[in-house]
């Protein structure tokens, strides 16, 4: 009768045992069986050892992750009658000594008011003993932690307070089949803001003014997102040319007519990065006055009266200074402008008033310097 052989392994079928002990054994005692005889693939083996030539054991070092395969071709050896051995059936086992990678992940963007914020940890391979207090969570907290194939695993954190929420897993808290414990994953960061931005309007330009020209500040707390100009509300005037650098708005306000004006913004006109939207502004409000400081006048260096319906303008300079720009406002008694316009001639100005007969109010700027008085002009 042929002597048969079994090859049998003390590893379980995925192992990350090196080198892995295999087992041979025969029916009965044979003679020249040798370690030359046993096929390895993915690995090698340095003794075979016996004490009665039927059972062999060989300790098989693996050249790389995988399956490393032990096989006995038929006729390698003989029993003690001269009969050959029959073939034995392959043995494999899997060699895995790669530590299992994690990494985390979320599916909102950063920053974020999501709360609680959905994070997801995923292994490279199936792992065992992973639990919720093996994850290190910084400014937030978890109820539970939930998987279905023991690769990717799932949890919501609530933050504590806006900031920064972190959460850590480190190395060696769980293990894949074979036993290669798991490798520290990247720390994942992300800023949690639900607080929303507030907002402020302010001026350089003093209550009263006589300026038809009102620089406007508009400072947030934190840069918004869908801020527009048709977002500032304004009574008895409008708002243009709105431009900012980060969390700081600019912009013109131009009064209508003399009197209070006023410039609302409301809550929830634009938003921050992580998308709160933004509190109601306190209202800014500002008089407009052109006559302020009407009796301030040098009738000395400038003189304002009214000829048959025209403006005169005369400038007394005897001292020939080179005056270098200049304009002339005149505004109704409602404050609103009925002329605005340039200085071409430094000595005498002589302007038609084509509105009704009235009281009219006539502001000339020479230099930066502000001259006034009211005239009443007769159409007749």
């Amino acid at each position: 009768t042929d002597p048969t052989v079994v090859i049998s392994s003390g590893a379980p079928a995925i192992t990350n045992t090196s080198p892995i002990p295999f087992t041979i054994t025969f029916s009965e005692a044979v003679a020249g069986f040798e370690l030359t005889d046993i096929v390895i693939t993915n690995g090698s083996s340095l003794l075979l050892n016996t004490s009665d030539n039927i059972t062999f054991t060989l300790n098989v070092t693996p050249d790389n992750d995988g399956a490393v395969l032990v096989n006995i071709n038929s006729e390698v050896c003989t029993d003690l009658a001269g009969n050959n051995n029959t073939a034995a059936t392959q043995l494999s086992r899997t060699y895995d000594a790669i530590a299992p990678t994690v990494a985390i992940t979320s599916s909102v963007s950063d920053p974020t008011n999501v709360s609680p914020i959905p994070f997801t940890i995923t292994f490279s391979e199936v792992v065992t003993e992973f639990e919720l207090t093996d994850i290190l969570i910084t400014n937030g907290s978890a109820p539970s932690l939930n998987t279905s194939d023991n690769v990717i695993f799932t949890l919501n954190v609530t933050p504590t307070a806006d900031g920064t929420v972190s959460l850590d897993i480190n190395s060696g808290v769980c293990t894949d089949v074979t036993g290669n414990t798991n490798t520290a994953a990247t720390q994942f960061s992300i800023s949690f803001d639900s607080s929303s931005p507030s907002v402020t309007i302010t001026s350089s330009e003093s209550s009263p003014t006589t300026s038809n020209s009102i620089p406007l500040t508009i400072t947030f707390s934190e840069v918004v997102i869908g801020f527009e100009n048709s977002d500032i509300a304004v009574s008895n005037g409008s708002v243009s040319g709105l431009s900012n650098t980060d969390n700081v708005y600019t912009a013109t306000l131009t009064p209508q007519a003399s009197g209070t004006v006023t410039v609302n913004i409301a809550a929830g006109v634009a938003t921050d990065i992580a998308g709160n939207s933004t509190n109601q502004a306190s209202q800014f409000s500002i008089i407009y006055n052109p006559t302020v400081g009407i009796d301030k006048i040098g009738s000395y260096l400038v003189s304002i009266y009214s000829i048959k319906g025209k403006v005169i303008v005369e400038i007394k300079n005897p001292e020939n200074t080179q005056f270098q720009k200049g304009y002339v406002e005149i505004f109704n008694l409602l404050g609103s402008s009925v002329i605005n316009k340039p200085m071409d001639d430094f000595s005498r100005l002589i302007i038609p008033i084509y509105d009704a007969s009235s009281v009219y109010i006539v502001k000339v700027t020479i230099d930066g310097n502000e001259f006034a008085n009211r005239v009443f002009i007769n159409k007749e």
